[in-house]
């Protein structure tokens, strides 16, 4: 019985869509000397795949920090032109599958700035009628060739801490309603 159940949920992730009403979010933090925090997020999310792997595609020119000239920067930092997105995979079949809450460290690689990096993400999953995830991981800027921006003398660490949150439904289920 359990052993269908899993099945059925895998056959289920093969068809996901963002569920409408709840906007996906990834959101990045930033530290520097003396306590600096610079926060910075988007809305802009692509759900792609196969059938083994779930993608989550970011165009990096929508990250905004709430200051322009530094989201200008950052831009120019990531070179935004040249590598236009970031991409999160993972293979479905590493998703619980389980009713309710449960939470997972799930391997996953992150491409950004044209680098492919093994990542580990910590998500706590809730499934219901669509399935929640809330993500976080840290990555190291300069494993993927980016140097730490410094402004005016001052540096950015190079670990930067993201996050994202997601809720995810089966298309087949939209298309029935």
């Amino acid at each position: 019985m359990l052993f269908a159940r899993s099945l059925l949920a895998l056959a289920a992730l093969a068809a996901l869509q963002f569920a409408p009403g709840a906007p996906p979010k990834v959101g990045f933090i930033a530290h520097g000397p003396v306590g600096m925090k610079i926060e910075g997020a988007s809305g802009q999310l692509a759900l792609g795949g196969d059938a083994d792997t779930l993608s989550l595609s970011l165009p990096v020119a929508t990250l905004q920090t709430g200051i322009e000239l530094r989201d200008k920067h950052m831009l120019v930092m990531l070179q935004s032109e040249t590598y236009p997105t970031a991409t999160l995979s993972v293979k479905r079949a590493l998703i619980p599958h389980v009713p309710g809450d449960s939470s997972a460290d799930i391997p996953a690689a992150l491409t950004l700035h044209g680098q492919t990096r093994p990542v580990v993400i910590h998500c706590h999953l809730r499934q219901a009628e669509a399935l929640d995830i809330t993500a976080t991981f840290a990555l190291e800027l300069t494993d993927y060739g980016i140097e730490p921006p410094s402004y005016l003398g001052v540096k950015v660490k190079p670990s930067v801490e993201l996050s994202a949150s997601v809720r995810l439904q089966d298309a087949a289920a939209d298309i029935a309603k």
